[in-house]
Parts: structure tokens; sequence; C-alpha cells
């Protein structure tokens, strides 16, 4: 493995394959690492959110990689994009006109955010609204949390795609025998994929952080159980071979069986403290504010104050009940207000 950097993009280079990481930024604080694969063939991994600066860092971009890599390829004669999963700071780019004569692969669980984006986030709103109402919250933290959601959505709304979408599944192989595995869990449709000596994550393996988590309630192939059987999948093909693996953010992963251990035993303490927070029967609300205050106090300093952060802590804490319940750890008792309230007996 050779790696350079030049001017903020980095070169990959394995066994005849190279990758260059491109960080697009998003919006502030939030970089998309999209991934110029050349090979026989070359394509993109993921595209970064459509804005003029995501724009011109991706130009720019490609204008680095011909000039201090020596690169003759340009980006029309790219003619194939993955997209690893079906949240728009992976696929937001994909409106532009520049992109409208491209192949765009994307699993078929996650094909819908692509091709109708307004009507399925409405759908995913109405259906988070419900959820939320079942948690406990105040309710006008409740409403302030769903226009802080639609605000955003709409913020980061892309343009139209006309471009046929070719669905992809597990095992297959796409573009030039390049192996898709599917790994649900952060998104019902990520993917990872195997190019040589090379695994292209997206979010299912961060570097910094752990992939966000979302009940499977609030979304067919979402949960911590699915998550959980993702992780030991890539887990096995590690094993198997030994991968470099470059995530939709961050760092670079490697060895990959080290960051899964650290990932999956996170998630093993948050559902132990959860258990412990419920000794006394509480709404999940209460145990979401409750466990944020003690492990990342930030979060609900404000606690009346609506904000992004405090959706998806919220979000989390249900998947982790979700979870316990699945196996019997926690059980579901009645509450005031027709607000169930969880109980775990350790």
């Amino acid at each position: 493995m050779e790696i350079i950097e030049e001017k903020n993009i980095r070169c990959y280079r394995c066994g005849g394959v190279r990758v260059y990481r491109i960080p697009v930024e998003c919006y502030p604080s939030h970089i998309t690492n999209v991934y110029l694969v050349i090979d026989r063939l070359s394509f993109l991994v993921d595209t970064g959110i459509d804005s003029k600066r995501g724009n011109k860092i991706l130009a720019n971009g490609f204008e680095t990689i011909q000039k201090e890599f020596h690169e003759t390829i340009t980006f029309k004669e790219v003619k194939n994009i993955v997209i690893t999963h079906g949240h728009v700071d992976h696929f937001g780019m994909l409106g532009n006109e520049e992109f409208k004569e491209k192949n765009v692969y994307v699993h078929k669980a996650d094909s819908e955010y692509i091709k109708n984006y307004t009507p399925t986030i409405t759908s995913n709103l109405i259906h988070i609204n419900q959820l939320l109402k079942k948690t406990g919250i105040p309710d006008s933290l409740r409403k302030g949390l769903i226009e802080v959601w639609r605000n955003d959505f709409e913020a980061l709304k892309p343009k139209p795609i006309n471009q046929p979408i070719i669905s992809i599944q597990d095992g297959e192989k796409i573009i030039d025998g390049y192996q898709v595995y599917h790994t649900p869990g952060h998104s019902p449709g990520a993917i990872c994929l195997e190019v040589g000596d090379f695994l292209f994550v997206g979010d299912h393996l961060l570097s910094h952080i752990t992939p966000h988590q979302s009940p499977i309630c609030s979304k067919r192939g979402n949960g911590l159980a699915v998550y959980f059987n993702s992780l030991t999948k890539i887990s096995y093909l590690a094993q198997k071979k030994e991968l470099y693996a470059l995530p939709g953010h961050g760092e670079d992963v490697f060895p990959i069986n080290k960051r899964l251990a650290e990932i999956k035993a996170f998630h093993l303490t948050r559902l132990k403290d959860i258990e412990t927070i419920s000794r006394k029967a509480k709404s999940i609300y209460e145990i979401t504010v409750e466990y944020f205050n003690l492990f990342q106090p930030g979060v609900f300093a404000q606690p009346e104050v609506p904000d992004f952060n405090k959706l998806l802590a919220i979000l989390e804490i249900c998947a982790h009940i979700e979870f316990l319940l699945q196996n019997g750890r926690i059980v579901k008792v009645g509450g005031d207000n027709k607000v169930p309230k969880y109980y775990s007996k350790i």
C-alpha cells in the first residue's frame, strides 16, 4: 500500500488500483469523502451534497488529481457512480447536469430516497412524529424537532434525478467484477464494496464516531440487531482477507476488525447503561435525557431548544431500547397519558 497526499487529496495505490479521496464539504464541519477509483474502469464512490462549495471542491479535486498526480482522466470520462447509502450527503449531487449521463448504482432498499426524495422524506417525518409522541417528549419540543428536521431536509433538497438507477443487491458483482455486500443498520440499503484490497464502507464503519442508529420500527432495515449482523458479516470478510477500509467520513480504518470490535463494545456498554438507568420505570425521553446528561451533557444543556442532535439522541436510544426489548432484557409497562415506560430488573 502506497499513500501520498497533495493539496488535501489523498492517493492510495495497491495492486494496480488507484484511489483518490476528495473531501467534499457538505456544510460547515461536515465532510463527505468522495472517492475516484481508477482501475481498468473508473468510477466514483458517493458524491457529496449539492452546493456551490461542494461542486467547486469536487471540480478542484479532479484538477489536483490531474496536475499533482499526473492522471489524464476527466470528470466526463467517469461513467459509473456507486452510492453507499441513501443519505443526501452521499448522493446529493446526482441531479446536477454533469452527472446525468452516468450510471448510478444503489441498493434497492435505498433507491426511493434518491428517486423520490421529497415524498419519502415527508412520509418519514410523519412516521417519526408518531414515534416521538410515544417517547414522552414535551409536546413543544417534539414539534420543534420535527420543524428542525423538515427545514434541514428542505435546505439540503437535491435536484430531481433523471437518469435511471441501477438497483444492486448483496453478493452482486458490478462495474468490473467488484463485490457488493449489503450491510443494513445505519441505513436500510447501506452497502460495502470490495475493490481489490480496498473496502469502501460508507457510514457502516467510521474511524472517529459510531454510526447513528435508528429503531427498526422507524424504517425496515434499521435497528441495532440488524446493524450487529452487518458488523459480523464484514468481520468474517476481514478475517478471510486483509482489506483497507475507506469510510464516508473521517480517516481510513485499518485493521478493520479492531475498529469493528470497538464499535460493538461501545453499543454493548450503552445497552448496559440503559438497563441501569431503567431500574426505575422511565419513558424513552426520560432515559434519553438521563443517559446523555451522564455521558454527553452538551446535547441537553439547553433542554427546551430544538436541535438536530436531540432528535438523533432520542432515535439512538429508541434503537437500543428496542434491542433490549427484543432480547427480554427490559420490559414495557404502562405509563402516564398512554406514554409507555420501560423497566429493567437488573
